[in-house]
């Protein structure tokens, strides 16, 4: 059975060839250069094939370049994100998303470092003079 993307690519007519000349285009326009076209048609195939999964910078490629979202192509969330969505996976965590920021890490772990506070804090509208 054909994954999303290469269901994708056939359903609109293209031949790989023509999806890579298509991320080309897109990646060129970012700045960016693709690996040469036999290691990108290794890449495309095995992504097709479904024995591997493109990193985020090809997804977006592949998506723009098929105007299709990365979920049309089936394509997982990133684990960095933490979040399984219905129908990919669990439900979403309870409680508000990140209470101190991305980066929040709650006082009682006990690998968190311990808080950063100024030595001499003067109140945030006093100017210190250098002498």
């Amino acid at each position: 059975m054909p994954t999303r993307l290469a269901a994708a690519r056939t359903a609109r007519g293209w031949t790989q060839g023509q999806l890579m000349r298509a991320m080309r285009a897109r990646a060129r326009i970012d700045g960016h250069e693709l690996p040469d076209s036999g290691t990108l048609r290794v890449m495309l195939s095995r992504w097709e094939n479904g024995r591997h999964h493109p990193a985020p910078f090809y997804r977006r490629l592949i998506a723009e370049a098929l105007d299709m979202t990365e979920a049309d192509l089936g394509f997982p969330l990133p684990s960095w994100l933490g979040l399984r969505l219905p129908g990919l996976g669990t439900a979403l965590p309870k409680g508000p998303p990140y209470p101190g920021g991305p980066f929040f890490v709650p006082a009682t772990c006990p690998s968190a470092p311990p808080p950063l506070t100024p030595k001499h804090h003067q109140g945030p509208h006093t100017v210190s003079r250098l002498r």
